[in-house]
């Protein structure tokens, strides 16, 4: 009798072993989940504050090169490669409309330029601003 006891004892023990060897091999593995999802999200926040420190870099070194490039003297060319440019033929064309003489466009672009803080380099001739209109329809 005491021996089909300590059997039976032993038989619980072995059952009560295996559900407590399952669980407890369950619970490892989220534990090794969780720790390389902590992993992970200690990664990511790495990558994230360098890129907040870079971008912070960024910001701070803004108003300096404002600065700057306020100082640098902006210089516009009447021609591109001999060509008079689009945009100074449709200022032409712009003038003449406005009542601005034909003689006096290079002179109004040049002063207007002046006014701005924007040196102009080259002059339209009175001839080509001339052709200009005809060209444009003016």
């Amino acid at each position: 009798m005491a021996k089909s006891k300590l059997l039976l004892a032993e038989g619980t023990i072995s059952t009560l072993g295996c559900a407590e060897n399952h669980k407890l091999s369950q619970v490892q593995g989220e534990l090794l989940d969780t720790r390389m999802s902590l992993s992970r999200a200690k990664e990511r926040i790495a990558e994230l504050s360098k890129t907040r420190n870079r971008l912070s870099m960024q910001v701070s070194r803004i108003p300096g090169r404002m600065k700057r490039a306020a100082e640098r003297p902006c210089v516009q060319n009447v021609k591109e490669g001999g060509l008079i440019k689009e945009s100074m033929r449709t200022m032409s064309r712009e003038l003449v409309k406005l009542g601005v003489p034909v003689k006096n466009v290079s002179e109004a672009v040049h002063s207007v330029a002046d006014g701005l803080g924007i040196a102009v380099t080259g002059d339209i001739s009175t001839r080509s601003v001339g052709r200009l209109t005809l060209e444009g329809g003016t």
